[in-house]
């Protein structure tokens, strides 16, 4: 059964499929946004298929690129039927479900996301490894201040 899109609630979702690996992504026709499940930002990057279809050039600028938000509602997770939370990428915001870990990014947003990795930008630290391991092919390492801060935890240092 096709997932309803976030945004336009009733409007179901169309499945893309990348002919090789078999990665599939749920796409609204209506509203044009993607919805990736858990990890498969990564793998879109690895498909040329799907790529060329609907990541724009660089040198494009998306619609979203004027800071707007297409609605205020509470947008719903499609797979988990609830809320999903608003995170901010750079200076782009974007829903993910805390429960199922999946992703929602509006017309535009994943070419922003893209441009703002690639400047230096980071957000939330899950969406920053999936664009490290699909754009770069390996995993970002923590940095000195993550590390001292989890080993100050872990020995139960106040922080």
């Amino acid at each position: 059964m096709p997932l309803a899109c976030p945004v336009c609630r009733k409007v179901a979702m169309k499945l893309e499929r990348d002919p090789v690996s078999g990665l599939e992504i749920d796409i609204c026709p209506s509203c044009s946004g993607m919805w990736f499940d858990a990890k498969e930002l990564n793998q879109f990057f690895e498909s040329p298929t799907l790529k060329m279809k609907f990541f724009l050039s660089e040198e494009s600028m998306p619609l979203q690129a004027v800071g707007y938000t297409i609605t205020t509602k509470a947008r719903i997770c499609p797979r988990c039927k609830i809320s999903l939370i608003e995170k901010l990428f750079g200076d782009v915001t974007i829903d993910v479900c805390h429960k199922c870990q999946g992703l929602w990014l509006d017309e535009g947003e994943l070419q922003r996301i893209v441009i703002a990795y690639k400047k230096g930008h980071r957000g939330d630290k899950a969406i920053s490894q999936e664009l490290s391991v699909g754009l770069t092919g390996k995993e970002e390492r923590p940095s000195l201040s993550e590390v001292i801060h989890v080993l100050k935890s872990f020995l139960g240092i106040k922080l």
